[in-house]
């Protein structure tokens, strides 16, 4: 026996005692299930499931790589426009252009014309279907039209994009024409990805 002194008893490393598992302490709380408590815990455990999958699909991201769709632009005029029209000569040529960096381009006689764009919509879905651009000039006879108008291209849906495209017109005559009237086809085609 010590008196008055502590004891330090040595063991041998492989006698030593090593912690081979832990259970942490839990409390467990019990309701029954028509409480408002288990209610509220299934409607929690039922959103965690549910909104992501529904933000996952709703997305139709899942699982794709690569995809294409079709949408038609609204297409609209921008009221920029560049004009020329000559007669039998040089000197007959008048213009109008509305861009001041075009201005230099004009012929010294430069006669505003009257403008009038329109479009229709027949399928009702709020994007024109058929664009009508009406160009009035006060001159008698042309053999020769230079037109250029500018459009606003706008793609709207899964992927948002503006633009603009310019409509070219150089249209000549062996004879002298008091109207014209010009039926085409707008095309986008996009060649890159967005």
């Amino acid at each position: 026996t010590n008196h008055g002194h502590s004891v330090c008893r040595m063991t041998l490393w492989p006698f030593q005692q090593v912690e081979c598992h832990a259970l942490p302490f839990t409390r467990l709380y019990v309701a029954p299930r028509c409480s408002l408590a288990y209610c509220l815990w299934l409607l929690c455990a039922i959103l965690l499931v549910v909104i992501p999958l529904f933000a996952t699909f709703a997305t139709e991201n899942v699982w794709v790589k690569e995809s294409f769709y079709r949408a038609q632009p609204a297409v609209s005029f921008t009221n920029e426009l560049f004009l020329i029209a000559s007669g039998d000569t040089v000197n007959s040529a008048v213009g109008w252009s509305n861009q001041p960096s075009l201005q230099s381009l004009l012929p010294p006689e430069v006669k505003v014309p009257l403008v009038r764009s329109s479009f229709s919509d027949p399928n009702h879905d709020g994007v024109a279907d058929t664009l009508k651009l009406s160009v009035e000039l006060p001159s008698s006879s042309m053999r020769h039209l230079t037109l250029l108008a500018v459009y606003e291209v706008k793609v709207r849906g899964k992927v948002s994009e503006e633009l603009s495209g310019l409509m070219a017109l150089d249209l000549s005559s062996p004879y002298l024409a008091s109207g014209l009237s010009v039926y085409g086809q707008m095309v986008f085609r996009q060649k890159l990805p967005l």
